[in-house]
């Protein structure tokens, strides 16, 4: 980043405190100036000695001291940015009750929210799926507040699993994100997710098994990395747990058109398509009745027997390069549901012959059936890539930005 902005830290009391040092340390090496709020229970777990060395600024507590009269105020006016690193689940429940007991609370109580304020959640498991936690989140996000995802792994606890804070460089990564006309490492990105479904009647869909939890996690990935990410996805399918910007269809035709329109908007530099897109949409129903037209009226359930006449709808894939303006990197997806590996390279450079497309990921039924995230990149110059988690393929698919050329990194193998 070219120019230097002022951060306010806060430091709240959680065992991942210690993480704080090397997030502000970050910042610092960056360029920004910083500020620290150190709660109460914060100071359990890291102290205000480390913070002030690392800051090189005086340390905000709720104190009598004469810089903590105001504090609440005049830092607010003094940021470009907040950030809570971490956020206690007593926090982020107490932001979004509007309690004002404590410098943290009362400076997000006065905090203008023209400014971007950022929370890093950082919790056990349940306390962050608890229905107090997950209403608060959600709330705090309707407010503005920019919600950063928490990541999986060990806890202090001894368990396994959400509620890591997330690391100091990928939050540094989100900083960056919130300056994004000053960052030229910041691409745009558009992804599409989830599965189309075409109404039969008030009750009844067509619709496929694609649940959007793919697109998602890659929607968050590259958040997380710091670009501007717009998910284009089912009204039903999984929704990213960062607070990237959604978009949301239902059929064939709204997806269809919300990519017209898209494409009067400024240039994407990557578009993945990872939407399962039904090949049909509904024509007509006949009934012994007669004909019925899609609808939403519920019909009656006792014939014995009614065709539905389909009719095929445009692929969209093929398309977009000439849809969307500045050559946008484009990559499509391939489920297969054979394990003929001769059959499935057929299905993936199928894609390529109708043109249009970059990079396709292929991934197989066999594999998502045993529970396995297998991933094969290819490159429309026949170079493949085998991935084998969401992550590495949201990596690797950063990585594609970086190049002009918009070849594969060099570990690509035949």
């Amino acid at each position: 980043m070219s120019l230097s902005k002022k951060i306010v830290v806060a430091v709240s009391g959680s065992i991942a405190a210690y993480k704080a040092c090397d997030f502000i340390s970050l910042l610092k090496k960056r360029g920004h100036q910083v500020r620290v709020i150190l709660t109460p229970s914060g100071e359990k777990f890291i102290s205000k000695t480390s913070l002030q060395a690392l800051s090189q600024s005086p340390v905000y507590q709720d104190d009598f001291s004469p810089e903590s009269l105001m504090a609440h105020i005049e830092l607010g006016q003094w940021c470009d940015l907040a950030i809570v690193y971490p956020a206690t689940a007593n926090h982020i429940n107490g932001f979004a009750a509007g309690i004002g007991e404590g410098l943290l609370h009362s400076f997000f109580l006065a905090f203008d929210f023209k400014k971007p304020f950022l929370i890093a959640p950082a919790m056990n498991t349940r306390m962050l799926f608890h229905p107090a936690t997950l209403r608060s989140l959600e709330t705090l996000k309707q407010w503005g507040c920019h919600l950063l995802p928490s990541e999986e792994g060990s806890l202090a606890c001894g368990e396994v699993g959400e509620g890591r804070l997330l690391t100091p460089e990928k939050a540094v990564a989100f900083v960056d994100s919130q300056f994004s006309d000053e960052s030229p490492l910041q691409k745009r990105i558009l992804i599409t997710a989830g599965g189309t479904r075409e109404t039969i009647d008030g009750v009844r869909t067509l619709t496929n098994m694609s649940t959007g939890k793919t697109g998602a996690e890659i929607a968050d990935a590259l958040h997380e990395r710091g670009h501007k990410v717009l998910l284009l996805t089912s009204k039903y399918a999984v929704m990213p747990k960062s607070d990237v910007k959604v978009d949301t269809y239902e059929s064939f035709r709204e997806i269809r058109n919300t990519l017209r329109a898209l494409a009067q908007s400024k240039p994407f530099d990557l578009i993945v398509h990872a939407a399962a897109i039904s090949d049909y949409s509904i024509a007509s129903i006949e009934t012994p009745d007669g004909e019925v037209q899609p609808g939403l009226e519920k019909m009656s359930s006792e014939h014995d027997n009614i065709s539905i006449r389909l009719t095929r709808n445009e692929k969209i894939l093929p398309k977009l390069k000439d849809l969307f303006s500045g050559d946008p990197v484009v990559v499509g997806f391939k489920l297969t549901s054979t394990e003929s590996k001769e059959e499935q390279a057929k299905a993936i450079f199928r894609l390529f012959d109708k043109g249009g497309v970059d990079y396709v990921v292929h991934n197989d039924m066999t594999d998502i059936n045993k529970g396995v995230r297998n991933y094969l990149l290819t490159s429309n110059a026949g170079e493949q890539k085998k991935l084998n988690s969401t992550e590495s393929l949201s990596e690797t698919l950063s990585e594609l930005l970086n190049s002009k050329t918009h070849e594969v990194s060099h570990d690509l193998v035949p």
